[in-house]
C-alpha cells in the first residue's frame, strides 16, 4: 500500500501552473498540459487525464517468527471514471533532428475539483467506517484535505494517508504494436473556512492551587541572607516561616485556526486566599513573576482497517512544542512580567503580550519540506481521525520560589480562512475613494498681517511723497483745463 509518486519524463509527462507544493481547494480549477518529448511518429493516438483520491489505511501486526498479519482499508473520495477526459485523439509526429526531437507535443487540460466526496460503489459494512455509509451522508460529506501518516511501531506498523493525483494516459500504435505510457502528478488539496479569521477562542478557564513559603516574602527582605534559624525553619516547613497561597487562573483557548494573525489571548492571574496565607502577610500584596511559559499540541491519529471477523484500530500521537515566555527575540534577559494578584484587577493576557500564534512554518507547506511535517486541521473521514489536544506549563517565581503548574484541555484547529476576493475588485474601490476623495481638512486663518512687510515693500519717506505731489499737481492742472473743455462740449452736444 504505497503513495502515489510523481512518474514523468520525456516520453509523457504531466504539468500544472501551480507549484509543486501550492495547496488547491475544493471547487478549483486545475489547469495545465499533458506533454511529450521522446520522438514518436503513429497513425492514432488517444491520450487521456484523470484526477483521483483516495484515502488509505494499514496495520501490520508481528505476531513472532517472522510472521505478520496485515489489515487494510480503502475508500475512493474522488470517481477517476466520472472526471476521465480525452484531451487528444488523432495522429502524432514527433520527428527527430540530428538525433533530437524537433519539439515537444503539448495537450492542455482543466479539470474541476469536486467539492464533496463521491459515491461509493461498494460501500463496506457500517462498523468499518467511521462515517455513515448511507448515500445522503457520503455525498455531502466535504473532501479531506491531503494528509499523511506513517508510524512504524515495536510490533505494529500504522500507516494512513489522503492523497490526490492526476493520471495522464497515452496510447499509440507504433510498428504494428500497441503501447501505453502513464504519468502520475500528486497534488495537494486543503479546504479553507469560508468564514472570516477567528477571533473568539473560546477560552476556558481552570483554577490551580498555587502557594510560596520563605521568609522572602517579607517586605524588605527579598535579597536578604537568611540566619540558620530560618534557614531550617523554611526546611522544616515550620508555621513560622511567611506563606502565601490562593488559586492561580490560567484561561487557555479551546479553538486555533492556521494562518490567523490574530495572536491567541491567554490570559492569567493569582486570586489570594487567605485560609492559605499567613496573618504576617495579610494585607500585603503578593508579587509573582513569570518565568517561562511553553506550550505542547499533541496531535492524535486512528486509522481503521478491515478484519475477518471485526475491524482493527491503531492510534499514533506527534508532539508540537512552541514557546512563549521569555520571548526567542528579546536577545537578553528580559524585564520581569508581574501576573496581577488580586481578584480585583483583570487577568494579564501573555499571548497578546507575546502575539503568541501557530507559526508559519507549521501551517504552509514549502519546499522540501513534507506534509507530514505541518499541522492539519481536525477531520473525520471513514478510515481516519485526526484531533488535538494541548498542554501548557507554567513556572511562575515568588520571591526565588518556583511555583509549577500545567493546564492541559481539547484544541481544535481549524483550516485557514479562504482566499479573499480579488484584486479587480479591491482595485475598482481604490478607484472609487480615489475620485470621491474627501474635501481637504481645515485650515486655521492665516496671521500674516502680524508679521511687518518686506523692505521692499516698506511706505515710501516724507521727501518721496513731497515729490510725487508736486508732480501730481503739474498734470492736475493741464488736466483739469481738457476735463473743463471736454465738459463744454458734452453740454453743447445734449442742447
Amino acid at each position: 500500500m504505497g503513495k502515489t509518486f510523481r512518474r514523468g519524463g520525456p516520453a509523457f509527462d504531466i504539468h500544472h501552473e501551480r507549484a509543486a507544493h501550492a495547496f488547491y481547494a475544493p471547487g478549483d480549477t486545475i489547469i495545465g498540459h499533458v506533454s511529450r518529448s521522446s520522438a514518436l511518429v503513429s497513425p492514432t493516438a488517444i491520450v487521456k487525464i484523470t484526477l483521483c483520491g483516495r484515502t488509505k489505511s494499514k496495520i501490520v501486526v508481528s505476531r513472532g517468527n517472522n510472521q505478520r498479519s496485515y489489515y487494510r482499508g480503502r475508500f475512493d473520495v474522488i470517481n477517476e471514471h466520472a472526471h476521465l477526459q480525452t484531451i487528444y485523439q488523432g495522429p502524432i509526429h514527433i520527428a527527430t533532428e540530428a538525433g533530437a526531437a524537433t519539439g515537444p507535443a503539448v495537450w492542455p487540460f482543466a479539470i474541476d475539483i469536486p467539492r464533496t466526496c463521491c459515491r461509493l460503489l461498494r460501500p463496506p459494512p457500517s462498523n468499518q467506517s467511521y462515517l455513515p455509509l448511507n448515500p445522503e451522508t457520503v455525498t455531502a460529506s466535504p473532501l479531506p484535505d491531503t494528509f499523511t501518516m506513517d508510524h512504524p511501531g515495536w510490533g505494529t506498523n500504522r500507516e494512513g494517508f489522503v492523497e490526490y493525483f492526476l493520471k495522464a494516459t497515452i496510447s499509440f500504435t507504433q510498428g504494428g504494436h500497441h503501447r501505453t505510457d502513464d504519468a502520475f502528478l500528486p497534488i495537494n488539496i486543503r479546504t479553507g473556512d469560508p468564514n472570516p479569521p477567528i477571533a473568539d477562542f473560546k477560552l476556558r478557564r481552570s483554577r490551580h492551587v498555587a502557594s510560596a513559603s520563605t521568609f522572602h516574602l517579607l517586605p524588605g527582605m527579598e535579597d536578604a541572607e537568611l540566619s540558620f534559624s530560618q534557614k531550617r525553619q523554611e526546611f522544616m516547613g515550620s508555621s513560622k516561616v511567611p506563606r502565601i497561597g490562593g488559586q492561580l487562573e490560567v484561561d487557555i483557548p479551546q479553538v486555533l485556526q492556521l494562518e490567523n494573525r490574530t495572536p491567541v489571548h491567554i490570559q492569567m492571574r493569582f486570586v489570594p486566599d487567605p485560609k492559605m496565607t499567613s496573618s504576617g502577610m495579610r494585607g500585603i500584596p503578593a508579587k509573582i513573576a513569570l518565568r517561562s511559559m511553553s506550550a505542547t499540541i499533541t496531535s492524535y491519529t486512528t486509522v481503521l482497517c478491515n478484519g475477518s471477523f471485526s475491524p482493527h484500530h491503531a492510534s499514533d500521537d506527534t508532539e508540537t512544542n512552541l514557546h512563549l515566555w521569555p520571548p526567542a527575540s528579546s536577545g537578553g534577559p528580559p524585564e520581569p512580567l508581574y501576573i496581577p494578584c488580586t481578584d480585583e484587577w483583570p487577568p494579564i493576557d501573555i499571548g497578546e503580550r507575546v502575539g503568541f500564534r501557530i507559526p508559519d512554518y507549521l501551517c504552509r507547506r514549502i519546499p522540501g519540506k513534507p506534509i507530514r511535517d505541518l499541522l492539519s486541521p481536525d477531520f473525520v473521514t471513514y478510515n481516519i481521525k485526526h484531533w488535538h489536544n494541548v498542554t501548557f506549563r507554567v513556572v511562575l517565581v515568588a520571591a526565588g520560589q518556583e511555583i509549577k503548574t500545567s493546564v492541559n484541555g481539547k484544541l481544535k484547529i481549524l483550516p485557514p480562512t479562504e482566499a479573499a476576493p480579488s484584486t479587480q475588485a479591491g482595485s475598482s474601490s481604490v478607484q472609487q475613494q480615489e475620485e470621491e476623495a474627501p474635501p481637504p481638512a481645515f485650515q486655521g486663518r492665516s496671521e500674516s498681517w502680524i508679521h511687518p512687510p518686506a523692505e521692499a515693500d516698506a511706505p515710501p519717506t516724507f521727501a518721496e511723497v513731497q515729490k510725487d505731489d508736486l508732480i501730481r499737481k503739474s498734470f492736475d492742472g493741464r488736466g483739469e483745463g481738457e476735463t473743463s473743455q471736454g465738459g463744454q462740449a458734452s453740454k453743447a452736444e445734449g442742447a
